[in-house]
């Protein structure tokens, strides 16, 4: 791996102010750090098992029931986030109406509001996660620039009953396109594809808004980088995403946010990850099957299962049931996982 040092430009700007300190400055096109990678080309799955990829789970077959599309203010709805905070549950993307404004749909008991996130131009919101008290949820606006051409990425802040007035917002000279959302407990985290396609942004929020610390990564000859998912574990702040070629990891140090632990690429595309023990499963897709891949400490492959027709999108523990979701043709599966498989 190598490093390489960039002056700084500008900072993140919080209420149309720079944010009052940087705790590590802001690398690549506005800081001076800058991770440049190498990773190995993964081992593609083919059309079979290949050898150390078990066959898991049902036979691809069709589900009952449809999704229901979904209409805000008789407008078609993309869905791109949920979350849930004490008794609300949140519904987050973009409606086509309102100048394709990103929208949050909240639902508590039987009681239904929406409220679109943006201005005059096109706003869309990406993902969220839930925190103490809030929900954190990121994006793209065009409606706080001069230029309605310009683009900047955005962060919001959302309660049960209204929007925190207190939104971030990072110059659009950064080139940021925040695609995951996470925490960590005391910060925010956020992540997505910067500049030139093949360099990802890992942001740090302070609970307070007050410090923002984003490390870039450069991916050798990767390209159309996509961070998916962010989460802490172990110390570690975890960004997996995928590429024009390939899926991968990076693992940034938790409390030296600008320093990458270890990196590994994947013969499948991740969406998610869910700690065992002291290893890490991650859930993806390889073609139309799902991949849950099990890795070890410092990101060596430990084994692959294969799930046929059944792409996974989503993979959680909840008490002692773990629990798979994603698309399945032009429906949706729920399911659970029983022993390895």
């Amino acid at each position: 791996m190598m490093a390489t040092a960039r002056p700084a430009r500008r900072a993140a700007c919080y209420h149309g102010r720079h944010v009052r300190r940087l705790v590590v400055l802001v690398c690549g096109l506005a800081s001076g750090c800058n991770w440049a990678l190498d990773l190995p080309a993964p081992r593609l799955l083919d059309g079979g098992a290949p050898d150390g990829a078990d066959q898991c789970g049902p036979g691809a077959g069709a589900p009952s029931a449809r999704p229901r599309d979904l209409t805000v203010g008789g407008a078609p709805f993309a869905l791109d986030a949920v979350a849930e905070l004490g008794g609300t549950r949140f519904a987050i993307g973009v409606s086509e109406s309102n100048a394709s404004d990103g929208v949050v749909v909240r639902m508590t008991g039987a009681t239904t509001s929406a409220e679109y996130i943006g201005g005059a131009q096109n706003d869309q919101l990406w993902a969220s996660a839930t925190g103490a008290t809030e929900v954190f949820a990121v994006g793209l606006t065009r409606s706080f620039l001069a230029g309605a051409t310009d683009v900047q990425a955005l962060a919001v802040w959302l309660t049960a009953t209204g929007t925190d007035a207190r939104r971030l917002f990072f110059p659009a000279a950064l080139g940021l396109d925040l695609s995951a959302a996470g925490t960590d407990g005391a910060n925010w985290l956020a992540a997505g594809r910067a500049g030139d396609g093949a360099t990802a942004a890992v942001v740090r929020i302070s609970a307070d808004r007050t410090q923002v610390v984003t490390t870039l990564v450069t991916f050798g000859a990767l390209t159309q980088v996509r961070p998916r998912r962010i989460l802490a574990f172990d110390g570690l702040v975890l960004v997996l995403g995928g590429s024009s070629t390939a899926g991968w990891i990076v693992a940034l140090d938790r409390a030296e946010f600008d320093r990458v632990v270890w990196t590994a690429t994947l013969p499948m595309m991740p969406f998610d990850a869910d700690p065992v023990g002291p290893d890490l499963e991650v859930a993806g897709v390889n073609g139309i099957d799902g991949v849950i891949a099990a890795l070890g400490q410092g990101g060596q492959l430990r084994s692959l299962r294969r799930f046929p027709g059944h792409r996974i999108h989503r993979l959680v523990t909840r008490g002692t049931t773990r629990w798979i979701a994603g698309p399945q043709g032009p429906n949706l599966f729920v399911g659970t996982l029983a022993g390895q498989a």
